[in-house]
């Protein structure tokens, strides 16, 4: 595997070499994956008491190092190269899992859809550049099923659950069939109550009984836990969940995704306008690329600072080894790490991977 052909690739590509340390602070990637994912990770303590971890990928160090000497001003592309750290929960597989990776990533091109392209162009040459593979491209956008869940009216508590199951199929499953249990059968003294109303009858409660907050929790925390449970025990009409489950089993090849899309829209009365017209424009970069591209609306990553499209490049003759590379729009990585909004997208090479195929 030549790395120093894709170093070159990358610097003609107008991208700075950054190295981002090995050893980052654990927060920022238990905040964007979950509590779940510090099983996944090597945590240790600085002397100073800071929760720190081996890094387990480089979106988040790239950014935080600021392209290693540019301070907060992060705005240009990055590429990088080196280990990653994972453990895992497969005993033949040993606890320490180190993978190499090398990548790029763009902050703060504000013609967003070219950047894209562009993305996945460059991640394309390289899977190319560093095996004799056929590369297949798959795609997928969460705007089409936010707007999807938005336009069929579902309740917010329910919204927010499917759009943040996203890209994980058993649970975004296992959700759609939740929505169809029944509601409780026995009545409750608190069903038409609104919040203000169920509000001060717990703090009545509460103030009869002498307390000031139940296992640290106030009459607002009270109440609003009890209307998300109660909203979650409304039962859903079973052509909502089947309408969800047709979506998600959506998939064609790209040339194919406006009338794929269009024809679903016109059959049960919703609108991806908007949705399909980033899509389209993005395509316009995409013509060019000689590698054949499929859409599948069910696909997307379950990371809070992903915003927008995702895409994976894989060996279409063995697919089923896996994805060489992947990547995507991730937007609101630089709010969600306390900054100013900034546009981003980028991508990894599994350099592990690319050597078997």
């Amino acid at each position: 595997m030549d790395l120093g052909a894709l170093e070159n690739l990358f610097i003609k590509s107008d991208c700075k070499k950054t190295e981002p340390d090995i050893l980052q602070p654990a927060e920022p990637f238990l905040n964007s994956a979950g509590e779940s994912f510090r099983k996944s990770l090597f945590i240790t303590q600085s002397n100073k008491g800071q929760t720190l971890c081996l890094r387990p990928e480089f979106t988040i160090p790239v950014f935080l190092s600021g392209g290693r000497g540019g301070g907060a001003r992060r705005e240009g592309k990055y590429y990088y190269s080196g280990k990653v750290f994972r453990q895992s929960s497969d005993a033949r597989q040993g606890a320490l899992q180190e993978f190499m990776q090398a990548g790029v990533e763009s902050f703060g091109d504000k013609n967003e859809v070219k950047a894209d392209g562009d993305i996945i162009s460059l991640a394309q040459q390289s899977v190319k550049l560093l095996s004799d593979c056929e590369p297949l491209i798959v795609i997928g956008d969460p705007h089409f099923f936010k707007s999807l869940v938005t336009f069929l009216g579902i309740s917010n508590t329910w919204r927010d659950r499917l759009l943040r199951a996203f890209g994980d199929e058993t649970l975004i499953e296992k959700l759609l069939e939740n929505m169809l249990k029944k509601p409780q059968e026995e009545p409750s003294n608190y069903d038409k109550d609104d919040f203000k109303t169920l509000k001060d009858k717990v703090q009545n409660l509460m103030i009869a009984h002498g307390v000031f907050n139940v296992g640290g929790r106030t009459p607002e925390d009270i109440a609003s836990r009890y209307l998300n449970k109660r909203n979650e025990d409304v039962e859903i009409n079973s052509t909502i969940s089947n309408i969800c489950k047709e979506f998600l089993n959506l998939e064609c090849n790209n040339n194919e995704v406006a009338h794929v899309l269009e024809s679903f829209c016109k059959k049960h009365n919703v609108n991806f306008s908007q949705a399909l017209d980033r899509y389209e424009m993005r395509n316009e970069y995409l013509k060019n690329l000689g590698a054949p591209i499929r859409f599948s609306a069910r696909f997307g990553r379950r990371l809070d600072y992903y915003s927008g499209f995702v895409f994976e490049i894989y060996d279409k003759n063995n697919p089923q080894n896996g994805p060489l590379a992947g990547g995507g729009r991730y937007d609101y990585l630089s709010e969600m790490l306390g900054n100013d909004p900034l546009p981003a997208v980028g991508f990894s090479l599994w350099l592990d991977r690319i050597g078997k195929a």
